[in-house]
């Protein structure tokens, strides 16, 4: 769980629990619940799935997002490959809003055959650390899994909304993709890279004037790379966090487009404190910057887009350590360039972390 101040007016605030039980030797029970919300989104989803497994490396899934309005709930089938024990493959079809149709309390309605279904895939890779031999020491090891790699590609399928109250008919496509992947370098440094790109189109038509009344193509693409040293300094209780994201966003309005071009490169430096193992306490020190170039016809962006601007900023946080699978994050940011004013207080953060 993450909660930060974004603006004067708004909280980021992002919920993820993922609960896991196998059954028997062929049942397993999964429950995902994805609450999250910012200046991008403001979504909640919660899943429950059931899959049978009729051999070791196959399992067969039905799920499905329940939910008060019957016009929300989605369901969906699933394939689990699992060619060896550290590689899983899923391969999904989701029908969304699948009652709409049938089962609405409201006039809006899916143009058929255009409704829309969620397809894709996500394939994950991993290798397990020795967790035996990470209660040994005192010192800081490298979190979860030493190795992982995923891949995911979803493609949603054109949509047609019509509604009738309003006279119009919105229509949506999505393509996505992603690939993730985490190494050590050596046995106390770890790499990881994230590449993401997705592309939505929307159009809008107003039948009662006969013709389109507004859409748009948005391209999105990140870049994530990370940097994390352990076991630094003369008593090896330092750590060491530096990486930089880009991201790149362009929406085209029928031959106009704006442009956003965002850099964010940033250094941590944590020190343990209060504690002893995985009980620890650490202070962590931080700078981030952000670089945003904004381009495109002023009409077509709203007031906070700047054509380009640099931000400074430092960091200070404090993590209290309960257990190996338990911790509390509270964060405070200073604008570096608002020293002496009454915008220097940037903002503050906090993260809750448990793994059962």
């Amino acid at each position: 769980m993450s909660f930060g101040s974004i603006s004067a007016k708004h909280f980021m605030t992002e919920q993820r629990a993922k609960l896991q039980n196998r059954l028997s030797r062929f049942w397993e029970f999964r429950f995902y619940y994805n609450k999250e919300s910012n200046f991008d989104r403001d979504e909640t989803h919660t899943v429950i799935e059931m899959l049978f497994y009729p051999v070791r490396w196959l399992g067969l899934s039905v799920y499905g997002e329940p939910g008060f309005y019957k016009r929300q709930d989605d369901i969906g089938l699933a394939l689990v490959f699992k060619p060896i024990k550290t590689h899983e493959i899923r391969i999904f079809n989701t029908f969304v809003d699948f009652a709409r149709l049938r089962r609405n309390d409201r006039t809006d309605t899916y143009i058929e055959p255009h409704v829309p279904t969620s397809r894709g895939l996500v394939g994950r890779i991993w290798r397990e650390t020795d967790t035996v031999e990470k209660k040994k020491s005192d010192k800081i090891y490298l979190d979860g899994q030493e190795k992982f790699f995923e891949y995911a590609a979803r493609w949603d399928s054109k949509t047609r909304w019509s509604f009738p109250d309003q006279s119009k008919i919105y229509d949506y496509s999505r393509y996505f993709g992603s690939l993730f992947w985490v190494t050590p370098l050596n046995s106390n440094t770890q790499l990881q890279v994230r590449v993401q790109i997705d592309r939505r189109k929307e159009l809008e038509e107003d039948y009662a004037l006969g013709g389109i009344a507004g859409g748009s193509i948005r391209d999105r693409g990140f870049l994530i790379t990370r940097i994390r040293k352990l076991n630094l300094g003369p008593n090896e209780n330092w750590d060491l966090t530096f990486g930089a994201m880009a991201a790149y966003r362009k929406w085209d309005y029928f031959g106009e487009s704006v442009k956003h071009t965002t850099i964010l490169p940033h250094v941590w430096w944590g020190i343990k404190t209060w504690g002893t193992g995985a009980k620890q306490d650490r202070v962590v020190l931080g700078w981030d910057s952000s670089w945003h170039q904004g381009q495109g016809p002023a009409s077509l962006r709203n007031s906070f887009d700047q054509s380009s601007v640099l931000d400074l900023r430092f960091n200070l946080l404090y993590e209290f350590n309960f257990s190996q699978t338990a911790s509390f994050r509270l964060i405070a940011s200073v604008d570096l360039d608002e020293i002496g004013t009454r915008h220097t207080w940037e903002g503050g953060a906090g993260q809750l972390k448990v793994s059962f």
